[in-house]
Parts: structure tokens; sequence; C-alpha cells
């Protein structure tokens, strides 16, 4: 068996194929975050952001399956605005809310 060290791997990767390598803060410094990031800033689960995302709520990318989502944090800020699609509770405008006390 061959043991490669993830600084072999990097400089393999680097200099035979043009692939970058991944560095601490680089998706800061482009502004975007994970979708369990997302999930924290908006109060749900890792989920929900995930259908909300397939859905098209939450603007997302994943360069392949299997990938992490990629959201751009300014699309995030503009969900949390107010942005967001609201759903109709049911399809029935007609039926009464049943209240709680």
């Amino acid at each position: 068996m061959i043991r490669v060290t993830p600084a072999q791997m990097a400089d393999y990767a680097s200099d035979h194929h043009d692939i970058a390598v991944f560095r601490d803060g680089e998706w800061a410094e482009r502004g975007e975050i994970t979708l369990e990031a997302a999930a924290k800033l908006i109060g749900v689960c890792n989920m929900t952001a995930l259908r909300m995302l397939r859905r098209g709520d939450i603007k997302g990318r994943q360069a392949c399956a299997g990938a992490p989502w990629v959201i751009r944090a300014e699309d995030l800020a503009g969900f949390a605005k107010g942005k967001r699609r609201e759903p109709p509770l049911t399809p029935d405008a007609t039926q009464q809310v049943f209240d709680f006390q």
C-alpha cells in the first residue's frame, strides 16, 4: 500500500492537473457559506434548508452530486429579509382556522 500525505496529494493535483488547493477561509473571501451555516442563520434544520434549496426558495449550487452545497451569503441575506416564498397553509381558501388557547 502506498501512503500519500495531504500535502503530497495537493502538490500532485496542483502541479499535474491544474486543480486549485483548498485554503481555509477561501469561501468567506468569496462571500459563500455552506448549507449547514445557512440553516443556522435562518433557524431551520439542515434537511429543511436542503428542501428549500431544491424548491428554489434559497439559491445555491453544487459542483457535482455529493459535493457540498455553496450558497452566496448575499442571497441568503435577501431570504432572511422576507423574500421567502410563503406557500398557502391549505389549498382550500374557505377552511377555517382552529384557534388553540
